[in-house]
């Protein structure tokens, strides 16, 4: 995986920006996705966000604290009797130091979230009174640098350098502000911070040089607020937004003149405003490009592009997929890949990234099974609807049900295309068909023909000969050119050690590993000749032995799908991975293996495919380098079908669910501009969730959280 992939990402984009007047030749295309309680997130409103150096994503909710790895969330709650637990389930800030700790804002006030131990400290006066901080704080700021600014009542500001730990604290009369004026929010300026008293006044500092650089009284003076608090923001032009009372001002620097109101600034910037509402301002970020992006209340997301004199907006629309999930927004906070994420009032979080890959559902029914003809039309067998053949060209598609394929079942399960160009289609409960030369047979089981009803897997042998697995009557042989099944192997009449076959696999050496409910069997084309594998060659059981799905790889890697996940085995090593929901997929169900062109390998597990690189250590083992997609990246919403994945010669790599099919170009993928980072969010032993400092069944203890 990514960052988060993390993270993570992004739907089929509309444009929901309307424009009430201007010109909107530059428009802005956003789709967003979504985070909410039924993803695993704590609560709908979310305060605050944070992108920690790990790259975990944190969420500060009404209702705990939420770390989010791009695929899951880890929740934090208050346990009362357990002093190592978060002090209080309301959280509001999010901040990380130099060390890598987090300083939590809770409606009790601030606690320390230790990294290596996994714990929350509750007391952080003892490490505040260590580097000369002595007295109550209520307001914390870590710069870019690491550098911390504490807010003490009565006091002032205390400045105290991230590496060094000196302190400086600067006194309300230093600071030109009457004593006993709150601070209500610090902002970043160039490597000083700006401070914003409750009663409007703005002071900003630099700590480094121990400066107190300029003091604003001018809000204070013209629109007193009655200390209802200030929040200061500053965009990429340097421009001051002060939000306070409901309304923004804004001090333009290139003019040296405030504005009253966004809409007044807007229209002197020559900016064309989508709404002429009055605008309540929650929060601002500003990106790279140079756009500045504002959470609003009731408005949605405003995002200002001063490049091209225009603000576009993002509402919520019920009816149409990727909009925002709700009009009144807490907080806007834009990642280091420049990724959008947005914390809504009650609809947990939406986010958007320009560097996810974006997939597109083609919606062709349930699909079982796909192969491709030498026109490169998809052929998609169905759960419910026989079997549909799609131009990815034209879009056309044309359905082939039991009237034309003469089979007495529509719930098609296999496929295959010869080196002919024949294909074959296998299914449940009503036999199989052949399509060749614009015409169908089809055959049904009989004692001198298809040896059972359910056709559940086919391959193609070294000879051009069709190998056909059943689901109970074993493996078939069937010789396309007489058109006679001349080799069943079964329970009965062979050394296989099961019915019920899923797949087939060419190896190199021109034998055939099979799949089925009792691990693996390798057949010799040959002589029919068959050799069970239930363990590795060291003797270590595989862990589930029922296949969904197998194949050896390039490198002869045996990659197995199963119940329990997928399982990667190296004979030539030795080494045994499993990989499942708990390390690496969504989803306890491996559906499907496939290796593409650039031998990189896809795992297709209930919900999620992932894109697997592998290269070995000094070690002589495979490190296997992880990209996962699911829903967020547009594949589709419901679970993948077994099986269901076929590579095309392009390269291009379909895979079927039941909401149709996704088209991958891992070409491009593997190409893709991107740097990838495995997140590390847990060890498991033994199907055990283990957390830092926990011992299990006497076998130690994990000294810290290994997320690095």
């Amino acid at each position: 995986m990514n960052y988060l992939r993390l993270l993570y990402a992004n739907l089929v984009l509309l444009l929901l920006a309307v424009p009430a007047y201007g010109n909107f030749s530059q428009q802005l295309n956003l789709e967003f996705n979504t985070l909410t309680n039924r993803d695993g997130l704590s609560n709908g409103q979310v305060n605050c966000i944070l992108q920690d150096k790990r790259g975990y994503m944190w969420f500060a909710t009404q209702s705990g604290l939420n770390r989010f790895d791009g695929f899951r969330f880890r929740n934090f709650f208050n346990k009362n009797l357990d002093e190592k637990t978060i002090p209080n389930n309301s959280v509001d800030d999010i901040q990380q130091d130099w060390k890598g700790n987090l300083w939590i804002h809770t409606g009790v006030g601030y606690c320390i979230y230790q990294y290596d131990k996994e714990t929350f400290d509750r007391h952080p006066e003892k490490w505040l009174s260590s580097v000369g901080v002595n007295g109550t704080i209520y307001k914390v700021f870590i710069d870019s640098n690491k550098n911390f600014w504490f807010m003490l009542y009565d006091q002032g500001c205390c400045f105290v350098e991230g590496q060094t730990l000196k302190s400086h604290l600067f006194s309300y009369k230093d600071m030109g502000v009457k004593k006993g004026k709150l601070v209500s929010s610090i902002t970043e300026q160039h490597g000083t911070a700006v401070l914003s008293f409750s009663n409007g006044t703005l002071c900003r500092i630099d700590g480094i040089h121990k400066k107190v650089l300029w003091t604003n009284p001018y809000l204070t003076q013209n629109h007193p607020n009655k200390d209802d608090g200030t929040f200061s923001f500053i965009d990429s032009r340097n421009n001051y937004w002060v939000l306070t009372n409901g309304e923004a001002y804004i001090y333009c620097s290139a003019q040296k003149k405030w504005y009253v109101g966004m809409h007044a600034f807007m229209d002197n910037q020559k900016v064309a405003m989508p709404t002429r509402e009055r605008v309540l301002i929650r929060d601002i970020a500003t990106s790279k490009d140079g756009k500045t992006w504002i959470a609003t209340d009731h408005l949605g997301l405003l995002v200002v592009d001063y490049a091209h004199k225009i603000c576009h907006q993002f509402i919520k629309h019920d009816n149409i997929p990727g909009s925002m999930p709700d009009n009144s927004l807490q907080k806007v906070y834009i990642d280091r890949n420049q990724a959008v994420w947005i914390g809504t009032y009650k609809n947990g979080v939406a986010y958007n990234s320009p560097s996810f890959t974006k997939f597109n559902t083609i919606d062709l029914g349930d699909v079982c099974t796909i192969t491709q003809d030498k026109l490169g039309n998809y052929w998609c067998g169905t759960n419910d609807a026989g079997i549909v053949c799609y131009n990815p060209k034209t879009g056309l598609r044309i359905n082939y049900g039991m009237a034309q394929t003469g089979l007495s079942s529509n719930i098609v399960v296999s496929s295959i295309t010869m080196s002919d160009g024949t294909m074959y289609f296998g299914t449940f409960n009503g036999g199989m068909a052949r399509y060749r030369n614009g015409e169908w047979k089809s055959f049904q089981a009989s004692p001198n023909g298809l040896a059972h009803k359910s056709v559940w897997a086919f391959g193609e042998d070294k000879y051009h000969r069709l190998l056909i697995g059943t689901l109970g009557g074993g493996v078939q042989i069937f010789d396309p050119k007489t058109e006679r099944f001349i080799k069943t192997l079964n329970l009965d009449n062979s050394k296989i050690s099961s019915n019920y076959i899923s797949s087939f696999c060419n190896l190199p050496s021109g034998n055939v590993l099979i799949g089925h409910s009792q691990n693996v069997s390798i057949l010799d084309v040959n002589n029919f000749s068959l050799t069970n594998q239930n363990t590795t060659k060291g003797g270590m059981t595989f862990p589930s032995p029922s296949i969904n799905d197998v194949i050896v790889d390039s490198r002869g890697i045996c990659w197995m799908a199963t119940p329990a996940g997928m399982t990667m085995y190296d004979p030539d090593n030795g080494q045994l991975e499993i990989i499942n929901e708990l390390n690496g997929t969504q989803g306890a169900v491996g559906c499907a293996v496939v290796e593409d062109q650039q031998k990189t390998v896809w795992l297709i597990s209930e919900f999620i495919v992932t894109h697997v690189q592998l290269t070995k250590n000094n070690k002589n083992k495979w490190e296997l380098n992880m990209t996962s997609y699911n829903s967020m990246d547009g594949l589709q919403e419901h679970q993948f079908n077994y099986r269901s994945a076929y590579l095309s010669p392009n390269g291009d790599l379909a895979i079927g669910g039941q909401d149709g099919i996704n088209i991958i170009h891992t070409k491009m993928e593997r190409n893709a501009n991107r740097h990838v980072k495995a997140l590390f969010s847990g060890l498991v032993l033994f199907d055990h969730p283990l957390m830092a400092g926990e011992e299990y069944e006497g076998r130690g203890r994990i000294g810290e959280f290994l997320g690095v």
